[in-house]
């Protein structure tokens, strides 16, 4: 629920920072696929929506998994499992078009240990 590439590069990044070497960060993305979205989940980006009790719009950006797993590699992460999870909470096992189904992914990373140069 970050707004734009650049600002939730900045919080991973600051999550990355913050985090020992080796500590965990669990991460809920939302999938750009999911069917419940009709034709703008087939694009990549931010999507404003009302909010639901008032108050000003939701923008929240739908993600590729290998779009979501790219961003945490580039600010320090190594992924270590990526589920999918359907809207009820429930993690999806589907073999047929399981990023059809799938409303978001948890994804369990770790900071990798940073260079000496850093």
């Amino acid at each position: 629920m970050v707004r734009g590439h650049e600002n939730r590069m900045k919080v991973l990044r600051n999550a990355a920072a913050v985090l020992r070497p080796g500590g965990r960060l669990v991460l809920h993305v939302h999938n750009r696929y999911f069917r419940g979205l009709g034709l703008k989940g087939w694009r990549s980006g931010d999507v404003t929506m009302p909010q639901a009790y008032g108050g000003a719009p939701l923008t929240l950006h739908h993600f590729s998994r290998g779009e979501a797993v790219r961003m945490l590699g580039e600010a320090g992460f190594r992924v270590l499992e990526v589920r999918p999870v359907g809207i009820d909470g429930e993690l999806k096992r589907s073999w047929l078009l399981p990023q059809l189904r799938a409303y978001g992914y948890l994804i369990a990373a770790e900071v990798t240990p940073r260079s000496a140069a850093a």
